[in-house]
């Protein structure tokens, strides 16, 4: 057998593995930053596994702890909870270091020294047994080859333990890429669809706060309009108002007592199909209660796609 051709070859091989190294560096420096984090969300998900079981397996420590010293438990279960606490903690440091190895084929050291310089002392000793020749001395030949070997597997593994971080981290890497794209495709469908919803306002043609005289029948005059959207379908305008008042001409029903205005008197007014850009005058006919105060009466608009919140005013009755 020619092992002159085999240690040769070696060589060539070693050297050629040498040369990717550099192109393997060169992508897995650009996924540096998603490694760390991508590590970073790893350890803390793992750390907080572990703090919940440490903190469990202390409780049930000390609980064992305080049998033993109160003479009903034997120390023997306080050293077996004392026992599973280091071995919960040892568990934590060992996954701790596997975490940050994995992103360590992305920095200069574990992706271009430990492979290079096996890769080089391969091609060295390859070399070396090459030069040895055959006769007396071939048995160093077979042992520098053989060594050769060692360092070009140890080589391999580096570079396939690179090569599957990287692909774990492109891997992440895309997904959450892609989960960024859908968000942001919801947030932007969602803002469209707001957008598109109607908001209405309503404002009142009196200065407020409303003056009326007490014990008649009072006109309340008011302008609403669409703020928000092209158009508002099924518009309905709610009035509030305490006991004393009265809805001339409309459908009327009481508020529970728990109501924001309590006992409210409840009237609904409504109206077709509103558009934008208008401001459509409207009023509402009122009886005053017999006694002058200071009154609070509520509205809400409601229309598809929307329902404003109870707003409130004072109506001064004189």
């Amino acid at each position: 057998m020619n092992w002159s051709a085999l240690y040769q070859a070696s060589t060539f091989l070693a050297i050629a593995l040498l040369a990717i190294i550099v192109t393997i560096f060169v992508f897995a420096s650009s996924l540096l930053g998603r490694a760390i984090e991508s590590a970073a969300k790893e350890e803390k998900k793992k750390r907080r596994e572990q703090v919940k079981k440490i903190a469990e397996k202390v409780r049930e420590a000390r609980k064992a702890l305080n049998r033993a010293i109160k003479g009903t438990g034997e120390f023997k279960a306080a050293r077996k909870s004392l026992g599973d606490l280091e071995k919960q903690k040892r568990n934590l440091e060992r996954e701790t270091k596997r975490i940050s190895r994995s992103y360590e084929v992305f920095t200069r050291q574990g992706g271009v020294l430990h492979p290079g310089c096996s890769f080089l002392i391969s091609a060295i000793f390859s070399d070396t047994a090459w030069a040895s020749g055959e006769g007396t001395w071939q048995w160093i030949g077979f042992t520098l080859w053989g060594l050769s070997l060692v360092a070009m597997g140890y080589g391999l593994y580096r570079i396939y333990f690179g090569l599957g971080s990287i692909e774990s981290v492109a891997k992440t890497s895309e997904e959450a890429a892609l989960k960024r794209t859908m968000e942001a495709f919801r947030l932007a469908l969602k803002t469209h669809e707001d957008e598109k919803k109607p908001e209405l306002k309503l404002k009142f043609q009196q200065k407020l706060p409303i003056n009326l005289k007490k014990q008649s029948q009072e006109e309340i005059k008011f302008s609403i309009e669409v703020i928000r959207g092209d158009i508002a379908r099924g518009v309905e305008i709610w009035f509030f108002a305490p006991e004393g008042f009265g809805f001339i001409g409309q459908d009327t029903w009481p508020q529970v007592a728990k109501f924001q205005i309590p006992n409210a008197i409840t009237c609904k007014q409504t109206m077709t199909n509103l558009l934008a850009g208008i401001s459509y005058n409207q009023s509402i006919q009122v009886k005053t209660p017999d006694k002058a105060a200071t009154f609070t009466l509520g509205y809400e608009l409601h229309c598809e796609g929307f329902m404003s919140k109870l707003q409130k005013i004072d109506v001064v009755v004189e």
